[in-house]
């Protein structure tokens, strides 16, 4: 059976959206636009600093698994999805978070010390 080509709208000769049509809703009802912050009232670019909590030594080492497969395991790391990632892809492995630790599959400890101290942490 052929499948059925699926038709497209074509929307370049309506312009832009110029208005927005819950402008009138949030007047009346006293509320500011989302988009639209207060007069003077800027982001403070230094606040976060301030709600930064101190992050503890990182401890990373190597474990072994079933089969002798060698895991390194990185712990203390508060939030370590960010940093799952860029490790995967620098070492070029593969890895998971399992209770808050992650783990890397093969022998990355030196490499893995030298990155997170050169993101500025303390690492045991």
């Amino acid at each position: 059976m052929a499948r059925k080509k699926k038709e497209r709208l074509d929307f370049s000769q309506m312009g832009e959206l110029r208005q927005n049509p819950f402008a009138d809703l949030a007047q009346s009802l006293g509320v500011a636009p989302a988009n639209a912050a207060p007069a003077g009232d800027e982001p403070n670019v230094n606040s976060s600093s301030a709600t930064h909590k101190p992050q503890p030594a990182l401890l990373i080492r190597k474990e072994k698994r079933a089969k002798g497969k060698v895991v390194t395991c990185v712990y203390h790391l508060l939030d370590p999805h960010s940093y799952l990632k860029k490790l995967k892809t620098r070492f070029g492995t593969g890895g998971t978070i399992q209770d808050d630790v992650m783990e890397l599959r093969g022998d990355h400890c030196e490499p893995i010390k030298d990155f997170f101290r050169a993101e500025g942490f303390k690492v045991r």
